[in-house]
Order: C-alpha cells, then structure tokens, then sequence
C-alpha cells in the first residue's frame, strides 16, 4: 500500500505503508504484528528546495511516536527513511484502518493520513518436541529500525530487529555502492554497527544509501527479510584540507576600466585559486576549483574564476575545492559594491539670445545651460556635458560644443541663426562608467502674431510657418472642448515614449532590485500560502520566523535582533493587584467561670453574682478558661495562565540571510 502526498506545491514524497499483521493462532480473534511507514525519495524540488520538507519527519501510530528522519542531513538524499510500530488488537474483520499523524518542523505543519492494514491468517506453524507437541512462533519476519537515519563513517549506529518474539534471531548485513558485507548474526532484540571508513570510496558529501537487510530465524527456519535504509556520510575530515593563502579576491573592472571602486552592475570579483595550498584526505584527490555566486556557479580555467557583474552591495562568493570523492571543501568571500545609477540632467533651459547671451526673441545664436550630475563612486565618477543644434527638420547634429554644469554657454558659436528658422538643441550627460543621458529642446522662430508658409499649405501662431500641411502654435493654447490626438505625442520635440524609454527605463535596474527593496535583515510577510521568498526571488536566503510578534527597537530597552516574551503569563504574588479576602470566625467558646468568696469570720461562702445582704465578701476567679477560635479566610483564584496576545493576524514571516542555514 502506497500513498504520495504532496505537503504544499514542491516537492512531493511517496509515503509507503507495509504490514506483517497475522493472528495468533487459526481461529483467535487477537491479531498483532508491525506496521512499517517508509519515507521515499523527495521529487519536485532539490536543493534548498528540500530543505522545507522540514528538518525532521515523525510519526505517530496508536499513541506511539517515531522518527522518521532526523535533522541531519537536512534535505532529501536518494534514499528512504522509515521506521516500524506495534499494532495489535482484537477482532473478527479482515482488515483494521489505523490513523497516522506525520509532523515536521517546515512550514507544512503537520497531516493525518489514514492505511488499512489486512489482518493475516494465522501464520504459525505446529510440531514436536521431546514428547510434546509444541507451537512455532506466530509472528512473522522482524522489521529493523535504526536509531539514527544518517550517519557519518565511524559514527555507531543502533539496529533494533523489532522482533515480534524473543526465539527469533537475526542476520544482520549491509550494502552500499554494490557491496555487501555482514555486520552481525545471531541477533537477538538490537546489535550496534560502526560503519568503517574503508567505505569511504562509496560515500560524497551529499551521502550514500546503505541497505540494512535483517533476516530473521526461528532456529534454522527463515522466517522471511525485512530491509531499513541508512544514509552514510564521509567521515570527519574528509572534506579537502586548505591552508591561509589557498584562495585570493580582486576586483575585475574590464566593464568600467576607468574606476578604481566596487560598482554594482559592472565589478566582477575575480578568484585566484592556489593548488598548493589545497590537498585532498582518505587518498582523494583535488579535482578542481570552483565559484558559486547569486545561483551561478563557474569553474576554474587555470586557477582562475571570475562571477558574473554583482547584483547587488553586498555580495557572498563561495569559493570551493573539490575532491576525487565529490565532497568540498568551501570559503566565502565578502564583497561591498556601491550602487549605481545612470548620469542625470537637471533644470535645463535653451532659448535664442544676443551675443551677450542674453534672452532675445529675435536672436541669431542659442544658449543652454543645464545641471549634470552622476553617481560619485567615492570620488570616482565624474561627469561630462555637451550641446548640438541642428535645424528643426535637418537629418544630423552638428559638432558637440562643451559646457559646464549649471552655467549658461553658446550653443551656436560664432555663427549666426535664422530668425525664421526653428532649431533644436541637444543636450548630452556622459559619465566615467560610459552612460549617457540626453535631453532636447526645440527653439522656435522669432515671434510674430501669424503667419501663413509660402504656397498656403502651412500657419502659425506665435512663429512663422516652416511645415506643409501643419498648424504651428508657439503660444499656450486654451481649449474650450476637447481636443483629440490622432498620432503620437510629443514633448519639446521628442516623442513621449521615447522619453520614458530614454530617462524612467534605464533607472529601473538599479532601483528595483532584491538588494535595494530587500536587503539582507528585512522582513517578508505574506498572507498567501506557499509565498516562499526563495521562490520568488531566486538567490536569495531566507529564515522563516514562527510563533513571534514584532517590535520597534527602543535605545537602551530593546536592541534590533532581542528575543522575549511569552503566549501565557501565570502572575507571581507580587503581581496581583491589591486585594483582600472575606474571612468568618466559629461561635464556639462560650464558657463561664466560678469564683469562691470568705465571709468576715471565716466561714466559707460560695457565692454565684453578688454577695447576700450586707456581707462583705472577697472573690477568686478560677484560672480554668483555656479555650481557641477557629478562622477561615475564603480562597479565591485558579492559579492558571492567562493568554498574554493582543489581537492579532497570522502571517507567514521570513527574515533574509546572507546565505544558507546549516545544523
């Protein structure tokens, strides 16, 4: 019996149920055995992908709780994990359905599936012994668990046969990468293994499955076999051995070859690899060099590998030596690049002037000034600003003119201009890193109220008239009703979209990047389920927060990264309001006292109240008056917790890291 459930969207993983429930003899009601859950491989997903399956599986059946899979490794290697429990009970149906629950510590939570498990004839078998006859055991073959899912060379291992009799024995063996070797015989209910580490050669970094078989005996009887699985690590130092010195970082600026400074979007961090500095363990050699930078891995070519341009101010470069056996050994490399964005061209003004450069509408040259202005880069980067004119309907500029930032130059030269011609003016912002940023200007004809072109094909408002087939209008113009544009629109002489294309479009690189809106230590909430930051920005790392509210730091109260709180609070004595208590004391105590009196003369009187006539009398009061009162004082309060939440939504929530999480 098999079932694949699919905790989430990706990855997915086969959960296999298998039974060896019999009876305990032909016509008993009883029934018990062992049901036997399985974990197979992880599909769907790899990587960090696995990762959120959880760091451990459990389960639990009829009460009794199992791992599945422990916290090491955490994600899914090639191999299963599985573990065995006792069922039994007692009834005349063929089959049982038992509840399971399977639980993680991922954001998949926990889920109840539900198996029907078949209850066997009675498996056992009859015979003889000395002068009596005797009954064989009913239980059938043992189904190993392990005490641990993964373990590295060296490290011990417990087998439990889970045996359903204390007569069976076992044959314990092992195999991994194709070979095959005894681990113990004659087992009784556990044995322990030390997988050596002559396997060594079987077993990467990412691990190796190893099959444990147990065969079970009855005497000489086979009574069947029943397999568990084990991932096998590389022993402790296995991984390739480095010294200081075996890797080196510099900056490769062959995009931008004029700045000495980090940029993002165009440094490249170049590693230099030393062979002599690296040297492989258990006979393995080194088989090559390696980077991994934001999803992109590049192997060394001569000792030498360079990432792609960085992606954003703080770039981790995980530089890794690699052995004969596939396990690594890796260091990272801390790089701060500074952001970047294209030059820019600020309060900008062209117009026709005087050779003073003064404003003049009927001048014969033009003056521009602008304000340019680019990304420093520490002192890096500097900026350059230049003008062309060219005739308004004229195919090409003519030779670029210099001018200063934020200082009214001559466009035109010495030459004159047309008073009946239009112009237009282009201004370019050129940094060191090689962008630019251009901004045109159209600089009309001298003003006249109307005029009508040469053949009667052309007018104008506020100029004269340079085009066929076109009202030209110099002036503000005011609508009274709705005015509808057939064709593209343009502004001071450059199509709308252009514009955007040119100044809004080369900007967005830059400002909208995973670095820029959410760096390393920001917080990711979503409402949607399956909203994985991983996912959604491929590269990154994320830590899932659960169970936690949020809140501002204080100076000196709470400090950013401090950790407290409580869901309940059961308040101490010394929290409780002020308060007191009603109390009550018992009206038992009423008593009396004798007392005796001496008559002048001496006889003895004994007197209750006040002496008879005249006589004068002395009274004792008798010392017998001993007596107590009890108290009770009403109790009040449960001493339970109270929950210490203020309203509250439930979100996922997530904390970008520099990289990934190891246990």
């Amino acid at each position: 019996m098999s079932s694949v459930y699919t905790w989430g969207s990706k990855p997915s993983i086969d959960i296999n149920f298998s039974d060896n429930v019999s009876r305990a003899s032909p016509s008993s009601r009883t029934y018990s055995g062992y049901l036997t859950i399985t974990l197979g491989s992880c599909t769907g997903g790899s990587g960090k992908n696995r990762r959120f399956f959880g760091f451990y599986i459990a389960a639990t059946v009829n009460g009794t709780r199992k791992v599945l899979k422990n916290s090491s490794p955490d994600q899914w290697n090639s191999g299963a994990y599985s573990a065995s429990f006792p069922v039994s009970g007692n009834t005349t149906a063929s089959s049982v359905s038992v509840d399971v629950r399977l639980e993680t510590d991922a954001p998949r939570g926990s889920k109840t599936v539900s198996c029907n498990i078949s209850v066997g004839a009675y498996s056992g078998s009859s015979g003889s012994s000395g002068g009596g006859g005797t009954t064989g055991p009913t239980a059938g073959a043992s189904t190993p668990t392990l005490s641990k899912s993964g373990a590295k060379l060296g490290e011990k291992v417990t087998i439990y046969t889970n045996r359903g009799d204390s007569r069976y024995t076992h044959k314990v063996t092992y195999t991994v990468g194709g070979e095959t070797g005894t681990i113990a015989t004659g087992v009784g209910a556990s044995c322990e293994w030390t997988p050596p580490t002559s396997l060594i050669d079987k077993v990467t970094t990412s691990g190796a499955a190893c099959t444990i078989t147990c065969t079970t005996y009855y005497g000489s009887t086979n009574k069947g076999t029943a397999t568990a699985r084990l991932t096998l690590y590389p022993p402790d130092g296995a991984a390739p051995t480095v010294t200081d010195g075996w890797i080196s970082a510099e900056r490769d600026n062959s995009l931008i070859p004029g700045i000495n400074a980090w940029v993002v979007g165009y440094s490249k961090v170049k590693i230099t690899f030393d062979p002599s500095k690296a040297s492989g363990n258990f006979n393995a050699t080194i088989v090559g060099f390696s980077v991994q930078y934001d999803g992109e891995t590049v192997a060394a070519v001569d000792n030498t590998a360079t990432t792609k341009a960085l992606t954003g101010t703080a770039a981790t470069v995980r530089c890794m030596v690699t052995d004969s056996r596939g396990n690594t050994t890796t260091e990272t490399v801390e790089v701060e690049a500074l952001a970047y964005a294209p030059p820019t061209i600020t309060e900008a003004s062209v117009y026709r002037c005087d050779d003073a450069l003064l404003a003049a509408d009927d001048g014969v040259h033009i003056a521009a000034r602008a304000t340019a202005g680019c990304t420093g880069l520490n002192g890096e980067n500097t900026v350059t600003l230049t003008a062309a004119y060219k005739a308004l309907n004229a195919a090409d500029y003519g030779a670029e003119v210099a001018l200063q930032s934020g200082v009214t130059g001559m466009v035109t030269g010495s030459a004159d201009i047309a008073t009946m011609q239009s112009y237009t003016v282009r201004l370019t912002a050129t940094d060191k890193v090689g962008n630019s940023v251009t901004y045109t200007r159209a600089v009309p004809t001298k003003s006249v109220t109307f005029h009508l072109k040469g053949g009667g094909k052309g007018a104008a408002f506020g100029k004269y008239a340079e085009n066929d087939d076109c009202l030209d209008c110099q002036w503000m113009a005011k609508f009274a009703k709705s005015v509808e544009i057939v064709e593209g629109l343009t502004v001071g002489g450059q199509a709308l979209a252009d514009i955007i294309k040119s100044v809004v479009t080369p900007l967005l690189p830059s400002v909208l990047t995973i670095d820029a809106i959410y760096p390393v230590g920001s917080i990711y909430m979503s409402v949607t389920e399956n909203a994985d930051p991983e996912a959604l920005f491929p590269g990154t790392y994320w830590a899932r927060i659960a169970g936690k509210f949020l809140l501002a730091s204080s100076e000196g109260l709470y400090a950013v990264g401090a950790t407290g709180g409580e869901a309940s609070v059961t308040l101490t004595d010394s929290q409780m309001p002020s308060h007191t208590h009603g109390g009550s004391i018992e009206s038992g105590g009423e008593h009396s006292h004798s007392f005796s009196g001496n008559q002048s003369g001496g006889s003895s009187q004994t007197a209750e109240g006040k002496g008879a006539s005249d006589s004068h009398y002395t009274f004792y009061t008798s010392t017998d008056g001993s007596h107590s009162h009890s108290l009770s004082i009403s109790e009040a309060g449960g001493g339970g917790s109270h929950n210490n939440m203020p309203p509250y939504l439930v979100v996922h929530m997530w904390k970008r890291i520099a990289g990934p999480e190891t246990t």
